[in-house]
Order: C-alpha cells, then structure tokens, then sequence
C-alpha cells in the first residue's frame, strides 16, 4: 500500500512527494523510487562550487572527465551518484584533492556557515556585487540597497535564509527609522 502511494506521488526527477523530507529519484536499474542522498547532493555541490571557482563550464568539465554535460548537472544536483573512480577523474580536472570533497561531511554550524560563503563564492556576481557595495561611501545608502536586496529575496522566497533572521531585530530597528 505505502509502495503503490509512493509510487503515485512520483512526478518525475528530483520532484518532492507532499510528505517526503527529501528529493527522490527512480532508480534506472531497478524502477525503483530511491530518495537522493544529501551526501551526494553536497558532494555534488562541492563540485559544483569548485567548477565555477575556476570559472569552467560543465561542458569543459564534462569532455575533462568523459561524459556529456548532463551527466555533470546531474552529478551536481546530486541525482547521479558519482564512482570512486569517476571522482578522482572530476578531482584532477578541477586541480583539487579527492579529500576535498569529503572534507567534514558532518553538519555542525561551522559547516553551515562555511558552505553559505561557499555557496555565495560560487555565484559569478558575487565578486561584482561585492565590489561595487564596497564602493558605496554612504552608510545609509548600503543600508537602504541592503533592504532593497532582502525585499527582493523575500519576494522570491527566501524568507527562511540565515541572513534573513540573524538581524531581524536591527532590520526592525531600522525600519521604523526609515518610515
């Protein structure tokens, strides 16, 4: 009974079932609805960040390690698992260590602190961003494009980012000062 409702819910790849902690994914090999491993999708996204750290596209790492480009989205999303084998191959075409990917695989609040800025890192505008902001002489002025920016974020669903709550008193604060 539970197989025939999970199997109902499924709505292709990395859909989410209404009740499912976690993205799923049918199994090629067996038909089978198998949930996708947050260790996959980390280490995925640790390749990920590495890859546009060096600013290459996953065409280029694809033809590096062998595959199409759509087995490196996948492999980055998490969907695909990647071998030991086929590992070491991504490692060498992004000049890392193998160990760079397994690296303190436990969450604790360094990590989650660590893969926000790793995650910040590996968007190409960020350095732009960054620089430009920086740039900005007046205090008030960074502040209002600040609110502007977490308008914006919010409008687009990021109520829940850490950013987000770590300065919600001072953000009120502000806010009735500014109206």
């Amino acid at each position: 009974m539970a197989d025939r409702a999970l199997k109902e819910s499924y709505d292709g790849p990395e859909r989410m079932h209404v009740n499912a902690k976690r993205p799923f994914q049918r199994d090629a090999a067996t038909s089978k609805v198998r949930a996708i491993d947050p260790v996959d999708q980390e280490i995925g996204g640790r390749v990920r960040a590495r890859r546009i750290a060096l600013g290459m596209s996953q065409k280029r790492l694809a033809m590096l390690v062998g595959v199409r480009f759509q087995q490196v989205q996948k492999y980055e999303s998490g969907a695909n698992r990647i071998a030991a084998s086929r590992l070491l191959d991504v490692s060498r075409a992004l000049r890392t260590p193998v160990e760079h990917f397994y690296e303190d695989l436990q969450p604790t609040p360094e990590r989650a602190a660590s893969d926000l800025i790793g995650r910040v890192q590996s968007i190409p505008e960020t350095s732009a961003l960054l620089t430009l902001f920086a740039t900005i002489p007046a205090p008030t002025v960074r502040r209002k494009l600040l609110s502007l920016a977490r308008a914006i974020a919010e409008a687009a669903g990021a109520e829940d980012s850490p950013a987000h709550e770590e300065d919600a008193p001072a953000r009120r604060k502000y806010c009735t000062t500014m109206s």
